[in-house]
């Protein structure tokens, strides 16, 4: 596996080779059904009863799993970036990680605990894929999320894909707000086997794919974050009003409300 660090226009890295390609030759991904109320479109996430039945009838994905979800490669990705996370007031050497699995009602919410940061952190390992039309403009993660990161398990060439590379972008309007006003893009890196793009999710990481034109196949990944439970990224001083402030949590409530409502429309 090899390594590549850069800065511009913040923290991120590339790796290539992240599973031995023996390995990754063979690993099949699984036919999913398209889902309505999720980001991808198509996918499984950590914590549901089928990612579990998945990964333990698939030897080959489990061996990946343990690799990739295990606490010496979380942290040794923590440790590359020791002087950016120490910036924020984040010791690496005091980081754990816990069991503890962000629920699908969770994942649409911005606040899930309001306690001080206790250095515990979490991981998701979700499998997605999209046909281009579920893929999300330049945004940051939720600001629990101290890493991001995407590992493609395709090749956009393969797939007919034009776009949907990983692109990082720059706010020419940044306000530290954590909200996108005018990006630009920066860089483009795409769409290739085996290789795993991850950031650290500042308020001025903005990412996301370029737009997809054209696809005849589907656009596959692994989708990576470790988290804590509390918000690590605070906004800029000054960034968000008090009725800003109030919005984010109501919002938070109206999706946590409609998830479960469309669970039900479904079941």
């Amino acid at each position: 596996m090899e390594i590549k660090q850069l800065t511009d226009p913040y923290p991120h890295a590339i790796l290539t080779e992240v599973i031995p390609r023996d390995v990754y030759a063979q690993l099949k991904f699984p036919e999913l059904e398209r889902r309505n109320n999720t980001r991808a479109g198509w996918d499984l996430f950590k914590g549901e009863k089928r990612y579990n039945e998945f990964f333990a009838q698939d030897p080959i994905w489990k061996r990946v799993k343990d690799v990739l979800d295990s606490e010496e490669f979380i942290l040794s990705i923590c440790r590359a970036f020791t002087h950016e996370l120490k910036a924020q007031e984040i010791d690496v050497d005091k980081l754990k990680l816990i069991d503890f699995v962000e629920t699908p009602a969770q994942l649409q919410m911005g606040h899930i605990a309001f306690n001080k940061f206790d250095h515990k952190i979490f991981t998701r390992f979700d499998l997605q894929a999209s046909n281009g039309t579920t893929l999300r403009n330049p945004h940051v993660d939720h600001a629990r999320r101290l890493f991001g990161g995407v590992l493609f398990l395709c090749d956009g060439e393969e797939e007919g894909m034009v776009g949907g590379d990983f692109g990082v972008w720059r706010d020419r309007q940044y306000r530290g707000d954590r909200i996108p006003h005018d990006c630009e893009l920066v860089n483009t890196y795409p769409v290739r086997h085996n290789t795993f793009y991850i950031f650290l999710n500042r308020n001025d990481s903005f990412h996301g794919p370029t737009p997809v034109t054209q696809i005849s196949g589907m656009r596959r990944w692994v989708y990576f974050s470790i988290s804590a439970r509390q918000n690590v990224w605070k906004p800029d001083p000054g960034s968000l009003s008090l009725r800003q402030k109030t919005k984010g949590l109501v919002l938070d409530g109206v999706r946590f409300c409609q998830y479960h409502v469309s669970n039900l429309k479904a079941s």
